[in-house]
C-alpha cells in the first residue's frame, strides 16, 4: 500500500507545485487522506467530489450553517454506495462489511452506513489536522525538519538517534 500512497502524495504534491497560491488545509491535508479513504471505501471516482465536498462540510461543523442538511446528504450518498455493494462483492471496506460479519452478526444497512458516516468524518477531520498541524511545526522548527527528513543509505526515512533522544526531553 505504501508505493500506492506515495503515488498519490506526489500526484498532489505535483499539482500544488503548479500553483502560485495554494489553501495547504483544504488542497494537500484533506485531499490525500480522502483519495485513500475513498479507493478504501470504494467511492467511485465519479462521486468522490461530492464526497469530498460533504466530507469537509460535515467535519468542519462549527462554520457550516447547512451541517445537518450535509450531514444527511452525506448519510443518503454513503448508503447508495452500500446499497450498490450488496450484489457485487470486492476488495472495498463497505463490501467486506456487508459481506462479513462482526461478533457473530450480520450488520444491518444503517449500521454499515452509520459507521462509514462516523470513519468519513472523524477520519478526514483528524487527519486533515494532524498534517496540517504537523506541516506548520515542521516550518515553526527547521531543526526538527531536518531531523526528521533525513534518509537512510536504503531510502527510507529515519529519524536520528540524537533527534528522538532530545525528543523526550
Amino acid at each position: 500500500m505504501e508505493p500506492h500512497i506515495r503515488e498519490h502524495a506526489a500526484k498532489v504534491i505535483g499539482e500544488l507545485a503548479q500553483k502560485d497560491s495554494a489553501e495547504f488545509v483544504f488542497e494537500v491535508a484533506a485531499e490525500l487522506p480522502m483519495i485513500l479513504l475513498c479507493e478504501m471505501m470504494g467511492v467511485d471516482q465519479d462521486r468522490r467530489a461530492e464526497y469530498l465536498e460533504l466530507g469537509t462540510a460535515t467535519a468542519s461543523f462549527e462554520f457550516n450553517e447547512t451541517f445537518v442538511e450535509d450531514q444527511m446528504r452525506l448519510f443518503m450518498l454513503l448508503d447508495d454506495i452500500v446499497k450498490s455493494r450488496q450484489d457485487v462483492p470486492d476488495d472495498t471496506l463497505i463490501s467486506k462489511y456487508i459481506h462479513g460479519e462482526v461478533e457473530g452478526r450480520k450488520l444491518t444497512e444503517p449500521e454499515i452506513t452509520q459507521f462509514f458516516q462516523t470513519l468519513s468524518i472523524a477520519g478526514h477531520e483528524t487527519t486533515r489536522n494532524t498534517t496540517a498541524h504537523f506541516v506548520r511545526l515542521m516550518d515553526e522548527h527547521p531543526i526538527r525538519r531536518r531531523c526528521c527528513s533525513k534518509t537512510s543509505k536504503a531510502g527510507s526515512p529515519t529519524r536520528s538517534k540524537r533527534c528522538c533522544a532530545s525528543r523526550r526531553r
